[in-house]
């Protein structure tokens, strides 16, 4: 028996490594697993070729099985005693921070086993990965954080297991899923703080896992292509740079409008960039803002109009917008409002709300124990009438009156005008 003989170093991803706090509440990754793992991971039936154990499957091919070398750039082989090397198992590589420079695993090799290069912490080059690559287990580069360059995955590539990438905050540039990727795993890519270029997502991808992209600062539009039909919880949280998301018209699960990634049926608002800026539109008919929709868009400014027909905003929907100055309700009050939906305002945010209007008070409306200072307003705009000759030369002063509904009289009617 051959043990694997690299340093081990059990992490535990802890709140103040990970500074995105999902809004799904979803426990960080603690790996307890690889420590049960590693405890007893003895290589039954290993052979030794140079620095590297190895296994033979069915007597035509080998698998990769451990790494005792004394550091430095590793050329690992293609073939071991005339045999292709043809995966990289579990835990082969995990550990070894000896290892430096560029990361090469040579053509032919079809899978990475389950943190076979976890914390490889001394890799400081760049990753290349052969055409050959099928599978990419779970935690396979976890926290090799110093690789660099453009992380290019191959065409033949059909998965990436949770936590994959997770914390490879090196790469850097767009990140492009090839064609042939069915699922992305959770945390797949979080942390990647480096990837701040494009992304792009493949055709044939059909799940991703809770929080793949999560902590990416990627630019632009991202494209949701029509076989995606399940977007885990905080995919795309702290991707503070994205602007958009555009849904093809025949994905089955979801719809965009505005740059907001909706349901398929438009009732529920799902999530909008965290780079998007400006006010935005919630359109009509949407019922649902979900939860952590709004969470930490703190580019939003401006008011946010609330159609008449939302009848739920679910927790951390409007947290953390910082930025925004207010938000109009044209109907009641929601039925239901979960906790900390409004939390992490600006000091001067307030909530509008119409004439009739039930479920509100004032001074402060109070959802889920949280007051905010509320503000009736008039059911109707003003109307302007100007007197006198309607062609203003510049110049000329204007005369109008202000013209109110007769159910606003009791209002306090404000207005102010400018003269550019």
């Amino acid at each position: 028996m051959n043990i694997n003989h690299c340093k081990v170093n059990i992490i535990a991803r802890t709140p103040s490594m990970i500074t995105n706090a999902s809004l799904s509440l979803r426990k960080h990754r603690v790996f307890l697993n690889a420590f049960f793992f590693l405890l007893f991971a003895v290589e039954a039936h290993a052979d030794i070729w140079g620095d590297f154990s190895y296994n033979v499957i069915d007597g035509t091919s080998v698998t990769i099985t451990g790494y005792t070398g004394s550091g430095g750039e590793v050329s690992i082989p293609s073939r071991i005693n005339g045999l292709p090397v043809t995966s990289i198992g579990d835990l082969a590589f995990a550990s070894c921070d000896g290892l430096t420079g560029n990361l090469v695993i040579p053509e032919g090799i079809t899978s990475i086993g389950w943190r076979a290069f976890s914390n490889c912490t001394g890799l400081d080059g760049t990753l290349t990965l052969p055409g050959t690559l099928k599978t990419i287990d779970a935690f396979a580069f976890d926290c090799c954080f110093r690789l660099t360059g453009n992380l290019g995955l191959p065409k033949g590539l059909t998965s990436i297991n949770n936590g994959a990438f997770g914390l490879c905050r090196g790469f850097s540039g767009n990140l492009v899923i090839p064609e042939g990727v069915v699922s992305i795993g959770s945390d797949a890519f979080s942390l990647c703080i480096g990837l701040s270029g494009t992304l792009t997502l493949p055709g044939t991808l059909e799940t991703i896992g809770e929080g793949a992209f999560s902590n990416c600062p990627f630019t632009g539009n991202v494209f949701i292509p029509a076989k995606l039909v399940s977007i885990g919880e905080g995919t795309f949280d702290r991707c503070n740079s994205m602007t958009g998301f555009t849904v093809h018209a025949n994905n089955l699960a979801y719809s965009s409008a505005h740059g907001l990634l909706l349901s398929k049926d438009g009732k529920t608002v799902i999530k909008c960039p965290e780079g998007k800026t400006g006010s935005p539109v919630i359109p009509e008919g949407v019922t649902i803002i979900g939860d952590g929709a709004f969470y930490f868009c703190k580019k939003l400014t401006g008011n946010v109009l609330i159609p008449e027909g939302v009848m739920s905003i679910e927790r951390y929907a409007f947290a953390c917008c910082t930025g925004l100055s207010s938000l109009t309700f044209t109907g009641n009050a929601p039925a239901s409002v979960g906790s900390y939906a409004f939390s992490y305002q600006a000091n001067d945010f307030l909530v509008y709300f119409r004439r009739g209007a039930v479920g509100f008070s004032t001074p402060a409306w109070t959802p889920y124990s949280e007051e905010i200072p509320c503000q009736m307003i008039p059911n109707h705009a003003p109307r302007f009438r100007i007197i006198g000759n309607k062609t203003i030369l510049a110049g000329q002063k204007i005369t109008f009156e202000v013209i109110a509904d007769d159910e606003d009289v009791g209002d306090a009617l404000q207005y102010s005008a400018t003269n550019p």
